[in-house]
């Protein structure tokens, strides 16, 4: 009968053996899938030969950069409405009405860049809240208006407020120059899109 070999080399305990190969990979601020894949990819691979191999350095890469801003600050500000019993596309729908005139949905979804499904969702939500009227145009009752409400006023300013407490919390390592140039920045790129991409851009 075969007697199988007994394997006499010892092995590294497995703490030791994880903490020997995570020394030689590249940390890069990746999402859990992405880092996940990556690792599978280019494990083990020696320090700074992951960014050749995947052509990017994320550590200067704008559009890397501002997704992960945009992704955090997400988070921010649906946490700062959750008390408010918002959520960011109820918010702006009613933030881009504030002014008070009656506008047609064509209008709100030009200014707050949400889909059409997203916004009848966003919209039916906050007119059962009590925050928004819709009503028939008088010389097309196909089209529908919408207009917020006094209570609506009142929340939005209640959750805008804890929306921008927030956010300059999480900003404050800039100055106020650096913030300006931000916005510039920021805005400039945002004029030199079509208005399709430009309202895509907003879909977040």
């Amino acid at each position: 009968m075969a007697v199988r070999r007994q394997n006499t080399r010892e092995r590294a305990p497995r703490k030791t053996r994880v903490a020997a190969r995570s020394s030689t990979a590249v940390r890069q601020p990746l999402t859990p899938r992405a880092e996940s894949r990556v690792a599978k990819q280019y494990h083990g691979a020696p320090r700074g030969k992951l960014s050749s191999l995947l052509g990017i350095d994320l550590q200067h890469f704008i559009p890397w950069l501002a997704t992960s801003l945009t992704r955090y600050l997400h988070g921010v500000m649906t946490e700062a409405l959750a008390p408010h019993g918002l959520s960011i596309a109820e918010w702006r729908v009613i933030l881009g009405i504030l002014d008070g005139r009656s506008y047609s949905l064509t209008e709100v979804t030009e200014f707050t860049g949400l889909n059409q499904s997203s916004l009848s969702r966003a919209i039916v939500r906050i007119e059962k809240k009590g925050l928004v009227t819709r009503s028939r145009r008088s010389n097309d009752a196909r089209l529908m208006n919408i207009e917020i409400t006094p209570a609506g006023r009142v929340l939005c300013e209640r959750a805008s407020s804890a929306v921008r407490t927030a956010c300059d919390e999480e900003l404050r390592v800039l100055t106020r120059s650096e913030r300006e140039t931000f916005v510039r920045i920021a805005r400039k790129l945002l004029a030199g899109l079509p208005p399709p991409k430009r309202a895509a851009g907003l879909s977040y």
